[in-house]
């Protein structure tokens, strides 16, 4: 085992699940070389940060809940499933009801399958098809309800053979796809695009411009597939992960830069951020959105700009005028018991999908948990029927042909032969690549995929096997 001083002294930037599950890694590593400081800008870890308890004052109750929404999927999160595993992390299946609404309709009529809402869901559908035929909408005839249940499962055996037999082109887009593959519109505009819109937090016109091979990637294997949530929540996964590590809390890192053949890095210290201090490096880590590398670190400026993002609110929400009061905990994490919404998984959670067709088109997600509270996920416009208990907002990155192949360079993974009609040249403005100046990317969005926790954990692993760590768990990477 190697001494304090003669260990590579490694910072990552950033404490969401890329960065805690790069420090963890790291930390594993059979021969100790290397000594990790991760740095955070918040007063908590960011994985957790945007999470809530909540307490019913009502009989005292407290449930803790996620922000935003933490669940998972067998099938497409292979290297996800596996670390919890590794990790000892308890997840259990939880079912889901799906209602489509369309805000557009002005009807007062509420579903009591559904969260109360003066927008009437015009489709229902159980995860996984627990039961067996979809919940029919108050108000609509049993015949024409028959007849939409048929149609949208013959769109959607015909749209996952699409994925079987035409692989998407390398610069083709969801909307090139899903025409080229004659999926039809209606399925397409009021149930694919609402669903996947919800899941990538971005608008209905934002997704048909993501990488096609995305929703296929993400649908095809996620198929018969189960859902899952951590038991007690996403503090138990930062609790395993962070332990032992040196986490530098209130520490916004200001500026990464060359220091002869290592790395200064600089950062402001305290909740007013009035001291500044800096340290050298041998290798440095940012586990941070592309919006975030622009800002601290020079050699990238330029290509981050070339990456979209977006910012995306979430909230915590409960009715007005229910019998149940809850409020946000002052101190969460004083109490033992807390019980996590949601625990019982033979009771199904609702999500509505409320999309505006109108204009490019966008889904809020309102997820209805166990305690009473909703989940609101790409929240837009007032909650007049609701008392909102707490918001947060984070940065989503967005995916093109254009960015995906961006990506794919700058973590040296380059597609071969690009496509006569493909006018940018990638490789002359991409000079940069993972691992050079002893940089490091890591994140959801640093991988060849749907902009999710499975990319933290794929991006985590390929950091660590650059700096020959072997890998705790058996790792599932996808070419």
């Amino acid at each position: 085992m190697l001494s304090s001083a003669t260990k590579v002294r490694v910072a990552v930037v950033g404490t969401g699940m890329a960065g805690l599950a790069t420090g963890y890694l790291l930390q594993q590593d059979k021969l100790q070389r290397y000594s990790v400081t991760l740095f955070e800008r918040g007063d908590c870890v960011s994985l957790d940060a945007a999470s809530v308890t909540l307490v019913d004052e009502h009989d005292g109750t407290y449930s803790r809940v996620d922000l935003p929404m933490r669940a998972f999927a067998g099938g497409f999160y292979r290297n996800l499933i596996a670390m919890y595993d590794h990790l000892g992390i308890h997840y259990h299946a939880k079912r889901f009801l799906y209602a489509f609404s369309n805000t557009a309709c002005q009807s007062t009529q509420n579903d009591e399958e559904a969260p109360s809402s003066s927008v009437p869901p015009y489709f229902i559908h159980s995860s996984n098809n627990h039961r067996i035929f979809p919940i029919r909408p108050a108000g609509t005839d049993i015949a024409a309800h028959f007849l939409e249940t048929a149609y949208v499962l013959a769109c959607y055996i015909w749209f996952l053979l699409c994925c079987v037999l035409w692989i998407p082109h390398r610069s083709e887009d969801c909307g090139t796809y899903l025409k080229r593959t004659k999926v039809p519109h209606h399925f397409v505009h009021s149930y694919l695009v609402p669903l996947m819109s919800s899941v990538a937090t971005c608008s209905h016109e934002e997704l048909l411009a993501f990488p096609a091979s995305d929703l296929t990637r993400y649908l095809w294997p996620r198929f018969g597939a189960g859902h899952f949530v951590v038991s007690h929540g996403v503090r138990d996964v930062v609790a395993a992960l962070s332990l032992g590590q040196d986490i530098r809390l209130n520490s916004e890192v200001l500026l990464v830069e060359p220091s002869g053949s290592r790395m200064r890095l600089v950062w402001s210290k305290g909740e007013g951020a009035n001291q500044v201090e800096e340290a050298i490096f041998d290798r440095i880590v940012l586990a941070i959105d592309p919006h975030a590398v622009a800002k601290i670190y020079a050699p990238l400026r330029s290509i981050m700009s070339r990456i979209p993002t977006r910012r995306v609110e979430s909230a915590v929400l409960q009715r007005e005028g229910e019998f149940t009061t809850l409020r946000v905990a002052k101190h969460p994490y004083e109490f033992n018991k807390i019980d996590t919404a949601g625990l019982d998984a033979q009771v199904a959670d609702t999500l509505l999908l409320k999309s505006d067709f109108s204009g490019s088109g966008y889904t809020e997600a309102l997820h209805t948990v166990s305690c009473g509270a909703i989940v609101a996920t790409s929240i837009s416009g007032q909650f007049d029927e609701f008392k909102v208990l707490h918001r947060a907002a984070f940065w989503r990155v967005l995916r093109t042909p254009k960015s995906r192949e961006i990506v794919n360079t700058l973590m040296c993974k380059r597609l071969a032969r690009p496509e006569k009609d493909q006018i940018d040249s990638y490789r002359k403005y991409v000079e940069w690549h993972n691992g050079e100046n002893n940089v490091w990317l890591a994140g959801g969005w640093c991988w060849d995929g749907m902009v999710l926790l499975e990319g933290c954990i794929v991006s985590a692993i390929q950091v660590a096997q650059d700096f020959g760590v072997r890998i705790p768990w058996d790792c599932d990477l996808v070419d």
